[in-house]
């Protein structure tokens, strides 16, 4: 039988949007192991191929491309086939690093809007510290993503790495393809 609840250190096969092929992430169960009432972040090697050929250890190699995701809907997504479990690797000092996050007052409002800006230490909105946006901007914001902008999301960050024009793929005047967009450009990743 195909195991469909993951456990911490498999890894994941994630399709890429437009058939541009399947990245890679760690499964980190932070609910067992930060005790956090978040049930899942994912981390993105820095590895993708162009079918669903892939060598492990090359994966093991890799150092991560996105490192602070938190996903929202991955039972039903491995249950249904949509992102494959490949494997399992060790969970190494750097991914037991509590991960910070970005939030904004009022929290009702879009970031555009924002007139506050917080950093969350770890994954309690309520150990918030104020900061300036500069000191933000490159945090992702706390909350869970769905595995669908999970796709985008890693999609869109490929095709940056590889130099390739967003818009060859994806159409920004779509309102959720740019919100993804501006929230990649602001990434300490691509600093």
């Amino acid at each position: 039988m195909k195991k469909i609840i993951p456990s911490s250190g498999d890894i994941l096969q994630i399709p890429l949007l437009f058939n541009l092929g399947f990245a890679y992430a760690k499964y980190i169960d932070i609910h067992k192991i930060f005790k956090a009432n978040y049930p899942s972040l994912i981390k993105v090697y820095e590895y993708w191929t162009p079918d669903k050929n892939f060598a492990l250890n090359m994966i093991e190699q890799s150092s991560y491309l996105l490192d602070t995701i938190l996903v929202a809907g991955i039972l039903p997504t491995i249950k249904n086939n949509l992102w494959t479990n490949i494997g399992n690797l060790p969970i190494n000092q750097n991914d037991l690093t509590i991960p910070k996050f970005k939030t904004h007052e009022p929290v009702w409002n879009t970031e555009e809007n924002a007139k506050k800006w917080f950093i969350v230490e770890g994954f309690d909105i309520s150990n918030k510290v104020e900061a300036a946006f500069e000191q933000v901007k490159h945090l992702d914001t706390i909350g869970a993503e769905g595995t669908g902008n999970i796709e985008t999301i890693i999609s869109m960050r490929i095709l940056i790495k590889e130099n390739i024009p967003i818009d060859k793929y994806f159409d920004l005047s779509n309102e959720g393809y740019n919100y993804q967009y501006k929230r990649i450009i602001n990434s300490i990743s691509l600093k």
